[in-house]
């Protein structure tokens, strides 16, 4: 999905050469984004004496290294906001208790610059922290970790200029997200100048598990996966081996956020990797 040395538009006519060259063969499939929170765990009963910020630095490598063991192609890390309008109840949960635990955009950023993934990463936050943080600053400092791109819901489409030329110099990805309620001549627009994958939302709504899926949703996967040069990722809801087989037949993966959130706050290692292996159907 990402080529750090090369830019979104190269990238693209990377994949337009390849569907010259295979027209007719399917698109690769399965590609498989987890989310998780630096910091977000509750630490009931963890004596006072330890580090707490020790603890979540040790849990984040941990779960950095089991995640693409059991099939995940990148890891979205998750950086808490006050406000957090895209996401549902168990995301809020994880971000207002990383806030609680003293999570930052930079203590995230300086764990980011020690991790040496197997797999690209993805910052998901919000306009303020980023802003406020500084888009230079952010972008300089991002170069000494494998993060390839940054997903930002509340920056509208049209305000993307406001931080591409900073990420473009950076090689930084900004996601395309594209709603179920986007006309098709507005979904062309979204994807011509999408980079690294594009975002499809799958609920008129926030994230979370279990969510009700619209009757014309494979369809407008499907549609949004043709039209598009570079993969199309459907995310919002995505908890089941059933929604990710569905979803990998119209598309090319998924993003699975609340399951995996949610199951790393309440479950041991062991359990969260049974857990992914079981929902991307990984023997």
């Amino acid at each position: 999905m990402f080529n750090k040395s090369k830019t979104g538009k190269e990238q693209r006519n990377d994949q337009q050469n390849i569907d010259d060259e295979t027209k007719g063969a399917p698109k690769t499939r399965q590609a498989t984004i987890c989310s998780l929170y630096y910091g977000g765990c509750q630490r009931t009963g963890t004596p006072a004496s330890r580090n707490r910020t020790v603890d979540d630095t040790w849990r984040t490598f941990q779960e950095a290294e089991l995640l693409p063991t059991q099939g995940a192609a990148a890891i979205e890390i998750g950086v808490p906001f006050s406000d957090p309008v895209a996401d549902g109840a168990v995301i809020q949960a994880a971000g207002m208790q990383a806030l609680a635990n003293g999570t930052t955009l930079k203590k995230i950023i300086a764990l980011l610059q020690t991790i040496h993934s197997e797999v690209p990463l993805v910052l998901m936050g919000y306009a303020n922290s980023f802003f406020h943080y500084g888009i230079e600053q952010l972008a300089n400092e991002l170069k000494a970790t494998n993060v390839k791109g940054l997903i930002i819901p509340d920056l509208p489409f049209e305000h993307r200029s406001l931080v591409t030329p900073t990420f473009d110099a950076a090689d930084l990805a900004l996601i395309t997200l594209v709603s179920l309620t986007s006309p098709p001549d507005r979904i062309q627009t979204l994807i011509e100048d999408a980079e690294g994958f594009v975002y499809a939302v799958t609920v008129n709504g926030v994230t979370g598990e279990d969510r009700q899926y619209n009757e014309q949703l494979d369809q407008h996967l499907q549609a949004i996966s043709e039209k598009s040069p570079i993969p199309v990722l459907a995310g919002f809801g995505v908890s089941t081996h059933a929604d990710v087989q569905r979803f990998a037949s119209v598309c090319e993966g998924v993003v699975i956020g609340s399951k995996i959130v949610a199951a790393l706050q309440n479950e041991p290692l062991p359990k969260v990797s049974e857990l992914l292996a079981e929902l991307v159907g990984k023997p």
